[in-house]
């Protein structure tokens, strides 16, 4: 049973204009959204709606759970909107503002085309060329340190103004044949905003169409969002922003507190609002928390688990140690506090260190570019019990460029959802065969030329069942040739897999567990990001790191776990003796 609605929240859900809320984690925002959204609602005439958004699809398909939970489903019907606020401004700005001669393709990265900038001729950088992701959407401009890698960041410090020309021709050629990216859609939504006679007639739409939208995790904005969001209230539309400052983590995109805090400025006195009070966590888990503050100050647990006694399990591993073992050290734990694993995660930074730390190959990268070796990679991801419903979504949409390649329904570097509509394709008939295909297929494999030839067989074989109309001179075995050598293997090899979900922690932004195991990797020469992580932890200086870290122990509602390697061990635990908060520590 829920508890009843503190004055806080009701005085949000009643606020008679737009507001921007401050609200701490577990503060019953999402509620509370609903809640305003619902009474908004139910005083609007008959197609006028309003709208709720978030920047990632995990916390949009949260929303709308709770939606379905709390049984207010119109909520997610016409004429009212739940999306991120990518998706609202392609669908209402974007495809609405321009005259296209052919139905765009967004994609969330040039990447899912495999687009690369490259010179040719003598100054052709001989390795990868540069995603066309890093080069800015109007400028074309490029900073060459996003670079990764060493040597093809100096090529293009050197020959960066012909990196440039590249990748503008390469753009424009894209965009010619109907593709673009979320950050080209959103240049150009930008240029229709200004348009002297489009943007007065998507004002007047928009304004006809929406009383009130609310953003939450406004803390993410950048300044381009913040454009869109003060051009739909200069149009006269109710604008309401949720955010927690101390969880802003898409520094990549651009976003900037200082920019929030002017945003802040613009709305009444009496319209700022916030949520205090944490409903979701125990006393302990806020008390760490509030070590990764800049105020050190605790919420105030108020929820069921306010009393949960566990303390923080600290995971303290040999700096050449990082394994499995801390998932099967978590789990232990979470055992012993009678917590279902089913309701346990491990997160971290990036996704590969916390699969590593279930027992997946979370280090393993796919050797060459064959058909085969990609199919590996989607195997080992699909078969997975810690792979995300997102993560094997993506490796399904990857297995469904394999099948269209298969088929010689796509031109080289169409999209699947273009190469799907020009060739009539029932995608539901595709996903069936493709999931039958990939069940079937051995989950592991060895790098021992024996087992990956059994393996190569058994994938011709499943092929060969599905009984596929193939274009002339092409076969099964022809289209997945077997590679030079088998170190595309490494990605199959069998492991000790533990049965407990994982990801990173962008990907669980909204959501909650029981336990949450948070791990750190160990610090490595010349970026040294652990340690810069304890450094900002332990001087209380603003670091994106450690908001990361923040994000991550909110998510918890009982039980905390950090596994850190040891040298980093001693420091953290007097920050959290500094801070008050309870603490075991396990070694191995």
């Amino acid at each position: 049973m829920p508890s009843p609605p503190t004055d806080e929240q009701i005085a949000f859900a009643r606020h008679p204009e737009g507001c921007f809320l401050a609200a701490c984690p577990g503060s019953g925002k999402t509620r509370t959204i609903l809640d305003r959204l619902a009474r908004l609602s139910q005083e609007l005439p008959p197609r006028r709606g309003v709208a709720a958004l978030s920047f990632t699809n995990a916390a949009v398909e949260e929303f709308k759970h709770r939606c379905f939970s709390s049984d207010q489903l119109t909520l997610t019907r016409f004429p009212n909107f739940i999306g991120t606020l990518d998706s609202f401004v392609r669908h209402f700005i974007f495809l609405p503002g321009g005259d296209f001669p052919l139905k765009p393709v967004i994609l969330d990265s040039w990447d899912s085309l495999g687009i690369e900038v490259r010179l040719r001729g003598q100054l052709a950088f001989r390795g990868s060329g540069v995603s066309l992701d890093l080069f800015d959407c109007s400028t074309n401009d490029i900073d060459p340190d996003s670079i990764g890698v060493q040597a093809l960041r100096d090529h293009v410090a050197q020959h960066r103004a012909r990196y440039v020309a590249a990748a503008g021709s390469h753009r424009m050629g894209l965009i010619r044949a109907g593709y673009f990216s979320a950050g080209d859609a959103r240049t150009k939504a930008l240029e229709f905003l200004a348009d002297a006679a489009i943007g007065p007639a998507l004002a007047r739409a928009l304004s006809a169409r929406f009383a009130e939208i609310i953003v939450d995790e406004g803390q993410d904005c950048n300044p381009s969002d913040l454009t869109f969001l003060n051009w739909l209230r200069n149009a006269g539309i109710s604008v309401t922003l949720v955010c927690d400052p101390n969880q802003a983590i898409y520094e990549f995109r651009d976003g900037n507190l200082e920019n929030l805090n002017a945003f802040r400025d613009t709305y009444r006195e009496e319209s700022k609002l916030r949520l205090t009070g944490n409903f979701r966590s125990s006393q302990i888990i806020c008390r760490l928390a509030s070590s990764l503050r800049s105020n050190g100050v605790a919420d105030e647990a108020l929820g069921d688990h306010r009393d949960a006694g566990l303390p923080i399990h600290i995971l303290s591993y040999r700096d050449d140690g990082f394994s499995s073992e801390i998932g099967v050290r978590f789990l232990s734990r979470a055992t012993r506090a009678e917590i279902s694993h089913s309701n346990c995660i491990v997160l971290a930074h990036a996704t590969r260190w916390a699969r590593q730390a279930v027992g997946t190959n979370g280090t393993a990268r796919v050797e060459g570019s064959s058909r085969l070796a990609v199919l590996a990679s989607i195997v080992s991801i699909f078969r997975s019990s810690s792979a995300t419903p997102r993560q094997r979504e993506t490796a399904i949409q990857k297995a469904e460029g394999l099948f269209l390649d298969l088929l010689g329904k796509r031109d080289e570097g169409e999209h699947i959802l273009r190469a799907i509509e020009r060739n009539s394709i029932d995608r539901r008939s595709l996903r069936r065969q493709i999931l039958t295909f990939l069940s079937e297929i051995p989950w592991s494999c060895t790098t021992q030329a024996g087992d990956a030839g059994r393996w190569i067989e058994a994938v011709r074989r499943q092929g060969i069942a599905l009984n596929l109309e193939l274009p002339p001179r092409t076969t099964i075995q022809g289209f997945f040739r077997a590679p030079p050598n088998t170190r595309w293997a490494a990605i199959l090899a069998p492991t000790t897999e533990i049965l407990l979900a994982s990801s990173s922690v962008h990907e669980v932004k909204g959501h909650e567990y029981d336990g949450v195991c948070l791990v750190i990797p160990p610090n490595r020469r010349p970026h040294n990001r652990t340690a810069q992580l304890v450094d900002a932890w332990e001087n209380v200086t603003e670091s994106e790191a450690k908001r990361v870290i923040y994000v991550a122990a909110t998510r918890a509602r009982k039980l905390k776990a950090i596994a850190l390697p040891q040298t980093m061990t001693e420091r953290c635990l007097r920050i959290l003796e500094r801070a008050e908060v309870e603490f075991e520590r396990e070694n191995f």
